[in-house]
């Protein structure tokens, strides 16, 4: 039975690179503020060097600064594309190999996702990575965890469960993995539940006892209230003021204008717009 290695919360605290930014900048401002004098003993006496006031200065100045390289730092897909390519390549291969027909839903999907140039370069890196057994779930949500906020890192999600039902169908296996993705990403599972009902999927394991949807005759209406009530990830026929919370609770996610610039706002705005249809269905109900 393999144990886990215990986590030191203050070694991960130093770990993130919000904290390194901001070290560093704290570093380079108290190296430019200490040779400057002040008049710390009164307007009356000859100004010098003040250690405490260099301090003082330098804990503020380094949060302006560690705020604008981070800023720059999460826009900029190099930070997060690489780890987004890295679960692509695990899921891909969680039947063991990546077909040719796999490759081709990757980059197409890749390219609806980001646009042509960032597939290229995330495709490039695909081919890179595909077979290496060093790549790990633990591994790539670490970066993206450093890198994005849980509801960004949501977003991002999406695009993995697409490309893991791209065939239509999610394996055992495929499950596993995106819950342990979703797990590691620090996303709520209702609202994984709620990815998983937005995608037109079927599970394979349960492809064979399905009909050619003589199950599936049921009204408009009913069906399209228990796909709304599947799309903001709760129970079927839950009170109004759970459907109401867990709206806002997807719209804190998705809404565009909580998404940065750095995660592609396009999926945001789709996932958004289908989120909003399913409450407004419950709501006039």
């Amino acid at each position: 039975m393999s144990s886990k290695k215990p986590t030191v919360p203050i070694v991960d605290f130093f770990k993130k690179k919000s904290t390194l930014n901001y070290l560093i900048s704290f570093v380079v401002c108290l190296f430019l503020f200490y040779p400057i004098e002040y008049k710390v003993n009164g307007p009356f006496l000859p100004p010098e060097r003040s250690l405490s006031a260099a301090i003082m200065g330098s804990i503020f100045g380094a949060g302006i600064l560690s705020a604008i390289i981070t800023f720059f730092t999460m826009s900029s897909s190099r930070y997060w594309l690489k780890p987004i390519v890295e679960l692509i390549a695990i899921i891909s291969r969680a039947d063991n190999r990546i077909t040719v027909k796999d490759q081709k839903m990757v980059i197409r999907s890749l390219k609806s996702q980001f646009g042509y140039y960032k597939a290229k370069r995330a495709y490039r890196y695909f081919q890179k990575i595909k077979d290496n057994d060093t790549i790990s779930v633990s591994k790539a949500c670490g970066k993206l965890n450093q890198v994005f906020e849980s509801s960004n890192a949501t977003v991002l999600l999406d695009v993995i469960v697409k490309i893991a039902v791209a065939d239509q169908f999610m394996s055992k296996k495929e499950e596993e993995i995106v819950r342990e993705i979703a797990q590691k990403l620090r996303v709520h599972p209702n609202v994984l539940n709620s990815i998983l009902a937005r995608r037109n999927f079927a599970w394979e394991s349960r492809k064979w006892t399905q009909t050619g949807g003589a199950n599936k005759k049921t009204t408009t209406s009913k069906s399209s209230k228990f796909r709304a009530y599947e799309i903001l990830g709760i129970p079927d026929n839950s009170p109004f003021a759970d459907v109401k919370k867990a709206y806002r609770d997807l719209a804190k996610i998705y809404h565009p204008d909580k998404v940065m610039n750095g995660v592609n706002k396009e999926i945001a705005k789709k996932q958004f717009q289908e989120i909003s249809e399913a409450y407004q269905i419950l709501k006039q109900k």
